[in-house]
């Protein structure tokens, strides 16, 4: 098992954007065989985080508004081409919690770098 996490690990730094828009895809998915009954907007954060933490911010935040959108598009599809107004609320609310998401992870990592280089030069003193 910890093969095939290490295999992960190797394909996400070499090709992050398409992993990341591979795990969207695949959570979309989920999200759409399970129905309008079951909810899985949690799961946006990963492919979102995936992004954000390889400072990809412009495909991060194109995630955050596609997926919750795209989920929208589905309860249009699944109540017979009748849109409802609480679907568009619930979608911008999470639009609003993924942005500050990547923006968090954004920020963690932009200071994780800069941690790391404060102490390669403390050490090199």
């Amino acid at each position: 098992m910890e093969k095939y996490g290490r295999l992960f690990i190797d394909l996400y730094e070499k090709t992050p954007n398409f992993i990341c828009i591979l795990s969207a895809i695949f959570v979309l998915s989920i999200d759409f065989v399970t129905g309008e009954n079951i909810h899985f907007p949690i799961f946006y954060a990963v492919p979102a985080g995936l992004a954000a933490w390889q400072l990809n911010v412009t495909l991060a935040y194109a995630i955050s508004i596609t997926l919750p959108l795209l989920r929208v598009g589905f309860f249009y599809l699944w109540n017979n081409n009748h849109l409802d107004f609480i679907s568009l609320i619930n979608a911008f609310i999470i639009i609003i919690a993924l942005s500050a998401y990547v923006c968090l992870t954004t920020m963690v990592v932009l200071e994780k770098r800069d941690l790391e280089e404060q102490l390669k030069r403390f050490k090199d003193q």
